[in-house]
């Protein structure tokens, strides 16, 4: 896993902004790629991305894990 200057995915889901790219890992087989555009959904902490596809995705803190760096 890639969290760039972050020791581990926490530390990196925190630290995330609007406007950065990321990559998603759906599942083993599946990522996407896309750019932070709120910090929250559905009232709570939540990062929102939307995909080079165009489709939303949401992201919660106990799916850090699942976001990377995007280089």
């Amino acid at each position: 896993m890639s969290y760039g200057i972050y020791n581990n995915a926490t530390d990196f889901y925190n630290n995330l902004q609007i406007n950065n790219k990321v990559k998603y890992n759906i599942n083993s087989d599946s990522t996407v790629v896309g750019t932070v555009v709120s910090l929250s959904a559905l009232g709570v902490k939540a990062i929102v991305i939307v995909a080079d596809d165009k489709k939303k995705y949401i992201i919660f803190p106990k799916n850090a894990s699942m976001l990377e760096i995007h280089e």
